[in-house]
């Protein structure tokens, strides 16, 4: 006889137990989970700020991008390069020294060129390195 599945109330708990009650003034929560119904809850905080950088990149040394900010709700990233944007979030910052040392890639030229982030956001240092010179936008939303 196959093992029955806690009630979903439990189960629902227990998988996302970890995500906890939402803070209106930490970081991002985007689940929790109500103590007394134990209804999926999705937190919907909207930012009220966004504040839009020009970052020069280059391909020698890489250069922050974003600063820590725990009050981060989201950010984009636009590669103006023309060419491939190592980002790396965490790290070193501005001390990135290759393109093999990274999180994601923003591609250049035909791809799309524009990176958003909105959910499970990481409020830390984000860092770049370009395979080409150029300038990246770079939109911070808290």
């Amino acid at each position: 006889m196959a093992d029955k599945l806690p009630p979903p109330s439990n189960f629902i708990a227990r998988l996302l137990g970890r995500f906890g009650e939402p803070d209106p003034t930490g970081p991002l929560v985007p689940l929790s989970v109500d103590a007394q119904t134990g209804a999926l809850m999705v937190d919907q905080r909207q930012a009220r700020e966004a504040v839009v950088n020009k970052v020069a990149v280059n391909t020698s040394t890489g250069v922050v991008l974003l600063n820590d900010n725990h009050a981060r709700k989201g950010y984009k990233i636009y590669n103006g390069t023309g060419d491939n944007l190592y980002v790396k979030e965490g790290g070193e910052g501005g001390n990135l020294a290759s393109t093999d040392d990274f999180s994601f890639i923003i591609p250049g030229s035909s791809e799309p060129k524009l990176y958003e982030c909105y959910t499970l956001v990481y409020t830390g240092k984000i860092s770049a390195i370009g395979a080409a010179a150029g300038t990246v936008r770079v939109t911070e939303l808290s």
